[in-house]
């Protein structure tokens, strides 16, 4: 019988999360000092049904960036600091470990500025400010982890849809 009905296929995907290097969404860092190292684990799962070339940017955004939007399917506009290059076969669930490091923060009583930071033990200089937020009681800044995934069709990658962003409150 179960040669003649054909069930539906399973929906296909990509996914992307974050956990604390406990494992844990509670081990997620959030109050960040300066010349202090934090590590996550980045999660990239394909259900697509095929195994995929996968490209995964790392990305720092203040309050006013725009976040990657998915009702347009566009990524943030803000540069890549770093990246993943990785072959994800079909089921198959990779862990990325992603450590990071704000070298190099100005304070005044109204803005913070972000100079320099680690990622994965790479110096990288950036110049990105927040202001304060009198509501929140904080300088916000957003680590981004965009998917793209590699067509093969086109021979280009494309902005899968699926990202990550992790709020930091960057604390004097």
């Amino acid at each position: 019988m179960s040669l003649l009905i054909h069930l539906p296929e399973g929906q296909e995907f990509s996914e992307i999360y974050v956990l604390g290097s406990d494992q844990s969404f509670e081990g997620i860092p959030f109050n960040i000092r300066a010349e202090t190292p934090y590590s996550v684990n980045l999660v990239i799962g394909n259900a697509l049904g095929h195994s995929s070339y996968y490209t995964c940017y790392i990305k720092i955004a203040n309050d006013t960036a725009a976040m990657p939007n998915t009702n347009l399917g566009s990524p943030s506009n803000e540069p890549a600091l770093y990246e993943y290059e990785l072959f994800v076969k079909d089921g198959e669930t990779l862990q990325l470990p992603l450590t990071f490091q704000f070298d190099n923060l100005a304070f005044s009583d109204k803005t913070c500025w972000l100079y320099g930071i680690r990622i994965n033990d790479v110096d990288i200089s950036i110049d990105k400010s927040s202001a304060w937020s009198p509501t929140t009681e904080g300088f916000y800044y957003s680590l981004i982890a965009e998917l793209w995934i590699f067509n093969s069709t086109l021979g280009v990658s494309q902005f899968n849809n699926r990202f990550i962003s992790v709020p930091l409150n960057m604390a004097q």
